[in-house]
Order: structure tokens, then sequence, then C-alpha cells
């Protein structure tokens, strides 16, 4: 059987997700903060009206493959989603974090009704022993419109713990493809009965 090299696609894609919020003071300068691997910005533009940036990167993500058996992939799969989603947990509560030491926490508890639109892919490679998964980014810009009267701090609490719950499960549906990507690769390569040395060309799989 031999080793392959699949490949799903990385890149920056915009997230764009709309709420109807209570929001309360008025316009201001925007208020942003910067981590090690994301930046965040929350600006005012209305007494009813503001925007919240997120962005974050997610650094290469190995998981070994103790065998060739498909519980084994499955296995690999799962800790490399896991540790997506830890480094994403991590990167979004800094963030929101860092925000909310800067904003006011006066005002009402806002009431978050909020849907996501998303497009989201990775390169991974598959060594056999080791399923390998590129580094990537995200972006995301919210749109929050509503009532006067909410805190800005627990508005972008509040919204970032939406983000990270909308996060996990697009996260989990991107590695379930990543696994139907690997496992229909080797499935090809064992019908063919190929020589161990010989690598697979590219593929492309999108959640």
């Amino acid at each position: 059987m031999r080793p392959f090299h699949g490949t799903i696609y990385a890149f920056p894609y915009p997230i764009f997700m709309r709420n109807s919020i209570p929001i309360g003071s008025d316009a201001a300068s925007p208020i942003s903060v910067q981590t090690a691997n994301g930046r965040a910005e929350f600006n005012r533009t209305a007494p009813t009206a503001a925007e919240l940036v997120l962005e974050y990167k997610v650094s290469g993500i190995d998981a070994d493959i103790e065998n060739a058996s498909d519980v084994a992939l499955r296995q690999a799969v799962a800790d490399a989603c896991r540790q997506e989603i830890e480094q994403m947990r991590a990167a979004l509560r800094a963030l929101g974090d860092g925000l909310c030491e800067q904003l006011s926490e006066e005002g009402s508890d806002p009431d978050i009704d909020q849907t996501t639109n998303y497009d989201d892919s990775r390169m991974w490679t598959d060594r056999r022993t080791e399923l390998a998964i590129d580094p990537s980014e995200y972006h995301s810009k919210t749109r929050l419109d509503g009532y006067e009267g909410a805190a800005d701090a627990r508005l972008v609490r509040k919204t970032v713990e939406i983000t990270i719950l909308d996060r996990e499960q697009q996260i989990r549906q991107l590695y379930d493809n990543i696994l139907a990507g690997v496992a229909s690769k080797r499935a090809v390569a064992n019908q063919q009965r190929a020589p161990v040395a010989s690598p697979m060309e590219p593929s492309s799989v999108t959640a």
C-alpha cells in the first residue's frame, strides 16, 4: 500500500453573522486587541449598531496514525479535530477577554439571536503513520443590530461564546469531510495495489 499526499485547500474565508441584539451606548472609537495569533476589534457605529471583527490563526496539526486500520484513522482525525477546537477556543476567548477588559459592563444583558454563514477548507497530508493538517486562518465580521441599553462588554462576551459554539460545529463537519477524503484515497490506493513509494495526487474537500 503506497503513502499518499492528499490536499484540501485552506485559505481565509469571510464568515458573516447577523444578530438581533439590544445595544446601548453611543458611537465611539473602535476598541481593538492583538494577541500572539489573533486580532479583534469592536466598533460602536451608532446607539443601536456595532460591528465585531475576529481573526485568529491555527498552527499546523499532526496526529499519529497507529496502524492501517479504519479505527486508527478515525482516531487520528478525531485527535486533529480536537486539537484545532482547543486552539480555536483559546484564541477566541483570549480575544473576547481582551476586548471586554476595555468595554463597559454597565447596561442590560443582551439577548442574542445569531445565525452564521461560512465557508471553510483545509490542506492535509496522509503520511500513513501521521495525518498532517496545514496552518489556516479564520476571519469573521459580525454585524450587531438591535435595541439600546445593552452593556458592550456583555454583548461582546456573549457573541464570542456563540461564535465558539458555531465554530465547533463547523470544525467537526470539516474533519468529517477530511476523514471521508482520506478514507476514499486509501480505498482507491488499495484497489489499484500501487507500489508503496508512489505518492497520490492532491484532492480537495470543503465544509
